[in-house]
């Protein structure tokens, strides 16, 4: 019988979208792999990624007012994926460390402390390698996997759903733009993007028109020109390598919470407060 290992990974799908490299290097080594992943999201990865199993964790359990104490974060998938069978369970506490290795003999530490024990975590730890990397480093290093397989991506793709998408968005008389601009933190309007509107057509990625992440595959892969803020779709065409003809990268975060970029793009950086007049 195959070891089950448990991942925890409920703080956001462009993370998810960096971990899956680290489920299916486990899943080749010959474990059973089960994710812990925000309900609403559970199916639609499920069939791009059967690799592994997808525990849904419920996004009603989470309470931004608690900030990191919130059981959502880690007691909940925990729980979840040891009912699961899973014996080893793996999660990626970097933030908890930050704070726990400012505050070694405070209250906090003792809260948060089980979720640095297990036999992952606590080597990253005790090696104190939270300092030094960039999130997504952290993520490999602590799974101990080499970061060269971040982009290893493999994902089922569903092409008649793709497709179905791309006949219904996309003016094939003209040149494509693809722009993600709307993430947790940051807001860009795309009425400010300057282009030629008789030459081009601005494609933005909203959520009204799929629910399903992985529907716009087609349309980003056959986008002229990209521009996406630090987010999922950014994950998702930087590790599966697409060769773009144009690609800007627009960074929303400080260093250590940007990703490691091993293709070509060009960097757009900005201070958030002013984001309205990025275009403008």
């Amino acid at each position: 019988m195959k070891q089950k290992l448990g991942i925890i990974q409920v703080r956001g799908l462009g993370d998810c979208i960096v971990v899956l490299p680290i489920a299916k290097y486990y899943h080749n080594q010959g474990f059973d792999v089960h994710i812990a992943l925000d309900d609403r999201f559970c199916e639609s990865f499920q069939a791009a990624a059967p690799y592994c199993t997808f525990v849904p964790v419920p996004y009603s359990a989470f309470d931004p007012k608690m900030g990191i104490y919130n059981q959502y974060w880690y007691e909940l998938p925990h729980k979840l994926l040891s009912e699961a069978g899973c014996t080893t369970i793996m999660s990626f506490p970097q933030h908890e460390s930050i704070i726990m290795s400012k505050n070694p003999d405070a209250e906090i530490t003792r809260l948060l402390k089980h979720r640095i024990e297990g036999p992952y975590e606590s080597v990253a730890y005790n090696t104190q390698v939270f300092k030094h990397l960039k999130f997504d480093e952290y993520k490999y290093c602590v799974a101990q996997v080499p970061l060269r397989q971040k982009w290893t991506l493999d994902l089922t793709r569903d092409y008649d759903r793709e497709q179905a998408l791309y006949d219904k968005l996309v003016d094939k008389s003209k040149i494509l733009i693809v722009a993600h601009l709307d993430g947790s933190n940051l807001k860009i309007d795309p009425n400010n993007i300057q282009y030629d509107k008789d030459k081009c057509q601005l494609i933005p990625i909203t959520p009204d028109h799929t629910d399903n992440i992985f529907d716009w595959l087609t349309i980003l892969e056959k986008a002229n020109t990209l521009m996406l803020i630090d987010s999922v779709f950014f994950n998702i065409v930087e590790q599966l390598n697409f060769n773009n003809k144009e690609k800007y990268f627009i960074r929303r975060s400080p260093i250590e919470s940007t990703p490691v970029i091993g293709n070509s793009w060009k960097w757009i950086g900005i201070n958030v407060p002013d984001h309205n007049t990025l275009f403008g």
